[in-house]
């Protein structure tokens, strides 16, 4: 059977992901592009449904819609409307856990990071912890040694992970062997978004020296690539 919705959604798909970059590039951002590029999502989203509906190939879809509602809640994450983005990471994270050629825990990650943003859970869960330890860390362990040894964003997810964790010391020298494959300020600058917003939400002194700790690093290294470090 030819998957034509699913062609049609990952097409949409990839239009919303070029709206969002679009919309992102000012500030503050362009709410009309977000707009479209949330609409957009949407049509995506509503495709795959009836693609599975209609018996075109599941796994992709499975996929594919963890990936629509990933993009939809790192948009309203950017926007730091930070219990909405929690929901679409929490409906990403049902079909992430479908069994699919490709294993992900984008959301997964993030639902947790979101959960504690918006005070619905604390570090000390056994869930997140179980989950840091069993299903994320590992993963990111093992390709920082081999296949993503250059990749910024494997060692900028193991050392965010590993500070949730408490191993701040772990979290830090994760950092800085990022360091060494080159991050734009970008780069650094999203991965900062994320940290300040888990330290203004902890107050737990077991993860929240560690959180202090990289965001000064962070900024650190984006002042000696010629940038002011933005106030937290």
């Amino acid at each position: 059977m030819s998957n034509i919705l699913i062609t049609a959604a990952i097409a949409k798909k990839t239009r919303a992901k070029g709206l969002r970059n679009d919309a992102f590039e000012s500030d503050p951002p362009d709410q009309k592009l977000v707009n479209l590029a949330v609409r957009t999502l949407d049509l995506a989203i509503n495709q795959l449904e009836n693609a599975l509906k209609s018996g075109e190939d599941q796994r992709t879809s499975w996929s594919q819609l963890a990936d629509c509602y990933g993009i939809k809640g790192g948009i309203y994450s950017r926007l730091r409307a930070f219990p909405e983005a929690l929901k679409m990471y929490q409906e990403g994270r049902k079909w992430e856990k479908k069994p699919t050629e490709k294993t992900s825990t984008y959301n997964l990650s993030n639902v947790i990071v979101h959960s504690i943003i918006v005070g619905q859970t604390s570090l000390d869960s056994k869930d997140i912890q179980k989950n840091l330890v069993d299903t994320l860390i590992p993963p990111l362990q093992e390709v920082t040694k081999g296949t993503r040894k250059d990749d910024w964003w494997a060692w900028a997810d193991l050392g965010q992970f590993q500070l949730l964790q408490g191993a701040a010391a772990n979290a830090l020298d994760s950092y800085e062997k990022g360091f060494a494959t080159g991050p734009t300020v970008e780069d650094l600058e999203s991965s900062l978004r994320v940290i300040r917003e888990l330290k203004n939400s902890v107050n737990d002194n077991r993860y929240l020296r560690g959180l202090e700790q990289a965001v000064k690093k962070l900024e650190s290294k984006k002042k000696a690539l010629g940038h002011t470090p933005l106030l937290s």
